[in-house]
This record gives structure tokens, C-alpha cells and sequence, in this order.
């Protein structure tokens, strides 16, 4: 029974990680860079990115999920170095956009990366699922065998005879002992708890 609790709770804390939702951004990082390089073309583009993933409903939950919160963080503030360095003339816009061209590869590279490595803890969940199951399945089965076993083990055997109750005796455990029949054609038989005893078999 013990083993079978400690199954159960493996289902649940495994099925529950297999079953976390799937977010999905309505662009990629860099669909969203060539949006904002067709809209600011000539100037710096990104400033319009950082926006464009912020605005986006999902973005935030599929970062969580693929545990990239600092990597969006460290890209925001390098958009802003590049935004500063702008002002000053420090970079030109198309040095900037190279600068933040860098960024956006190794963002959509490390999400890649994460993607690849959630799917592959997601595939060894399922299997750990599924065997956490076909384990159960077996434990439920043995235990239905076992009981299935013992009521037949309490079933009186029946040898075409039928021999009346001669006496019942209450045993501690609230099983009863049934004597039936006399001589060398006695039989005895121990009910189940609480049950008693036929008035022949």
C-alpha cells in the first residue's frame, strides 16, 4: 500500500510538470528585429525592439518559462547604453545597429538553445510519466491479485457433501472458525472480518 501512495505521489508531482503551458510570442527575436529595421530604416532600431517585446502579451511568460528574464534585462541595458552613446556621438547609427545586431543573435541563440534543452527535459518527464504509470498499472494489478488470492483462499471447498454448521468460534481479530460436519468428514473454515459463518457447506 505504501508502495503504491509513493507511485501516486510521483504521478502527481511528474504530471504536473508535464502538463506546464506552452507560451508562444507572436514573433520571433529576429522577426521582431526586421520589423523594427523596415520601420527605422536610417536610424536606430533598438530602442523599437525593446518596445516591441515588452508590448507583446506572451513575451514576459515564454521568458520565464525559458528562464531568459536577465538576458532580456542585460539586452534593455544595452539598448540604452547605445541610445546614450547616440546622443553623445559616441557611436554612429550604423555602429549602433551592429552593436545591438550582436545582441538580438545571441538572444535568439541562447532562446533557441533553451527551447531545446525544455523539450528535451519535457521528453524525459513524459517517459518518467509513462513508466511511473505502467509501475502503477503492475502495483494495482499485484494488489488485485493479492486480494483476489485471498478470497478465494477463504472460499469453502466444496466436495459434494453438504455438511451443517456445528459450531462457530468468534476469533480475536473478529474472524469467525467454523466447524463443520463430523468425524473424518469435518471441515473447518475461517470467514472473512465480521462475516459469518454459512450453515453449511
Amino acid at each position: 500500500m505504501q508502495k503504491l501512495i509513493a507511485l501516486l505521489s510521483l504521478l502527481l508531482v511528474i504530471g504536473g510538470c508535464a502538463t506546464t503551458p506552452t507560451y508562444m510570442t507572436i514573433e520571433n527575436p529576429l522577426q521582431r528585429a526586421d520589423y523594427c529595421k523596415t520601420r527605422n530604416v536610417g536610424n536606430y532600431y533598438g530602442d523599437c525592439w525593446v518596445n516591441r517585446s515588452k508590448s507583446d502579451p506572451s513575451f514576459f511568460k515564454v521568458i520565464d518559462m525559458l528562464e531568459m528574464r536577465s538576458d532580456f534585462n542585460n539586452a534593455v541595458t544595452i539598448n540604452q547604453n547605445l541610445l546614450e552613446g547616440l546622443k553623445i556621438g559616441k557611436y554612429s547609427t550604423k555602429e549602433a545597429n551592429a552593436s545591438f545586431d550582436e545582441v538580438i543573435n545571441l538572444f535568439n541563440n541562447q532562446k533557441t538553445f533553451m527551447f531545446n534543452l525544455r523539450a528535451e527535459r519535457d521528453a524525459e518527464r513524459t517517459a518518467a510519466f509513462r513508466r511511473a504509470m505502467r509501475n502503477l498499472s503492475s502495483q494495482m494489478k499485484e494488489n488485485r491479485d493479492a486480494f483476489d488470492e485471498g478470497v478465494e483462499k477463504r472460499k469453502p471447498i466444496s466436495t459434494g457433501q453438504n455438511r451443517p454448521l456445528r459450531s462457530q468460534t468468534v476469533l480475536s481479530d473478529n474472524r469467525r472458525s467454523c466447524i463443520y460436519g463430523t468425524g473424518s468428514n469435518q471441515k473447518m473454515f475461517v470467514t472473512a472480518v465480521g462475516e459469518r459463518c454459512p450453515s453449511s457447506m
